[in-house]
């Protein structure tokens, strides 16, 4: 058993073994499902690169480097230059935030000013999951000084925007 945080744990059995310890562990602890991870990933921000978002961000916009998601002692591979420019010589001006909305949001949706929904998009939703409390609660990587009032919108797949709340920056 790994513990990763308060509330998860990772358990590992052989296959032959696992009815049995499933029903020792549903006495004291809450089975839950794939949403529920993926909410309690957001909550803690760790940020999960999906097929939409896969080439969208260099690993500091989205945290990586805090959460020993990077390695700058590694040897050669695909984009290092990159990144360690970003590490080393740059200022990356996309950081990872948390994100509120009432309707659902998804990967790779783009992000806008709240009032400004015809200009270029601030940012993408790096990730999303419905929250316990209601709506959905996603990681989104957004441009410095793009949020005025705390507020920004994300476009939905019909058109329509939805308004983006509860905005805080990850790893801060």
């Amino acid at each position: 058993m790994i513990r990763l945080d308060n509330a998860r744990h990772i358990v590992i059995v052989a296959t032959g073994a696992a009815a049995s310890l499933w029903e020792k562990l549903a006495t004291c602890a809450i089975p839950v499902g794939t949403p529920a991870w993926q909410w309690l990933d957001i909550a803690t921000g760790i940020p999960r690169i999906e097929e939409a978002t896969k080439e969208a961000f260099v690993p500091q916009m989205a945290n990586l480097d805090k959460i020993g998601g990077v390695s700058f002692q590694k040897g050669c591979y695909p984009g290092q230059e990159v990144v360690a420019r970003a590490r080393y010589l740059g200022k990356v001006k996309r950081h990872l935030y948390r994100v509120h909305a009432e309707a659902a949001i998804a990967a790779g949706m783009p992000v806008y000013p709240a009032d400004e929904v015809t200009q270029p998009p601030c940012g993408q939703i790096a990730n999303a999951a419905p929250a316990p409390s209601g709506g959905y609660e996603g990681l989104a990587v957004i441009l410095e000084g793009s949020m005025e009032n705390n507020v920004l919108r994300a476009n939905l797949p019909d058109g329509n925007s939805i308004v983006l709340t509860n905005i805080s920056a990850v790893g801060e």
